[in-house]
């Protein structure tokens, strides 16, 4: 684990002990008609780092920091929920706690929903303690400071239209523009069957066995 993450930062887990089906899949039906009823989607839209539903084109990964250009923003919809928690501190509350909102027209979402992310959480607790681990800290050691309530843990499920929906790409226009993530840690539910997500690796992450070959190629010739 301490390689792969210092080499590409992405490894793949095999059959999570507990982890309950993926919440979205047995939805899709409902949110197919989700995303083609207007009014439902009024109702439950928010901004980026909100919670509720964010609409194809509401946000363009690729222009973090920078004026987005709305030509080429992501062609995915999604819907973030987040983990309930109450602090004494009302502007903690209102920056990062902020109620969930669910569609009434996708009944049992909400309690798929939170029974997945209850499992996700446990399997994130489970993979910091093998990081801290692998930085020679105690088990407990990056519990202290991201462990509940104090985190926000946001779970989003994204549905990426196809080609018949969207219309052909602009160039630089993704579903999910490259990124990098926030936080610690985040875990993807890869829909088997799917493929699409793509890795960058940069050449200074390159292993040193990958490093150490090349030398000896070039000392070769």
């Amino acid at each position: 684990m301490d390689e792969a993450l210092r080499q590409s930062g992405f490894l793949l887990i095999s059959k999570p002990r507990g982890t309950a089906p993926a919440c979205g899949r047995r939805s899709a039906p409902r949110h197919a008609r989700f995303s083609r009823c207007r009014r439902a989607q009024a109702a439950v839209r928010h901004p980026v780092a909100g919670r509720g539903w964010i609409p194809p084109g509401g946000e363009a990964n690729a222009f973090y920091g920078e004026v987005a250009d709305p030509e080429r923003a992501d062609l995915k919809e999604s819907l973030t929920i987040g983990r309930v928690a109450h602090h004494r501190d009302a502007e903690t509350d209102e920056k990062w706690f902020t109620p969930n909102v669910w569609p009434v027209e996708c009944p049992g979402l909400r309690d798929r929903c939170e029974a997945f992310t209850g499992q996700v959480r446990e399997l994130y607790y489970d993979l910091l303690r093998m990081c801290a681990t692998a930085l020679e800290l105690d088990d407990e050691g990056l519990l202290r400071g991201p462990r509940p309530p104090t985190g926000p843990q946001t779970f989003n499920s994204n549905r990426y239209p196809p080609l018949a929906v969207t219309g052909t790409p602009r160039d630089g226009q993704f579903r999910v523009a490259p990124h990098t993530d926030w936080g610690i840690l985040t875990i993807l539910d890869r829909q088997p069957g799917y493929g699409g997500l793509q890795v960058q690796r940069p050449r200074r992450h390159l292993g040193r066995r990958a490093v150490r070959a090349r030398r000896a190629h070039r000392e070769r010739r």
